[in-house]
């Protein structure tokens, strides 16, 4: 029997150590702050995000035969985020 509640989805997380420019890194907490939510989170939905919209970055991908790891989502994360919806929301005025 399925639960009402659908399990969480748990990724496999990596860490890494980047330099920001100073702005940049500024710009990231304040985009935090405003978000109430982990430099993790920003981060990676910044990244998602380009990485779905960036239509030559797709193309090259898909050149270098690893479009099947973008279909699948596990490079683009095609799922849609609230800053998808928000861009969205934004050209339809």
């Amino acid at each position: 029997m399925a639960s009402v509640i659908p399990k969480q989805v748990k990724k496999d997380r990596d860490q890494i150590t980047i330099k920001l420019d100073r702005d940049v890194l500024q710009n990231l907490e304040h985009y935090c702050r405003y978000l109430d939510s982990s430099r993790d989170y920003v981060i990676n939905q910044c990244l998602a995000f380009i990485f779905r919209k960036d239509r030559p970055f797709s193309d090259w991908l898909a050149s270098q035969g690893l479009a099947a790891c973008a279909e699948q989502g596990e490079i683009t994360g095609r799922a849609g985020t609230a800053a998808d919806r928000a861009v969205s929301e934004t050209k339809r005025r």
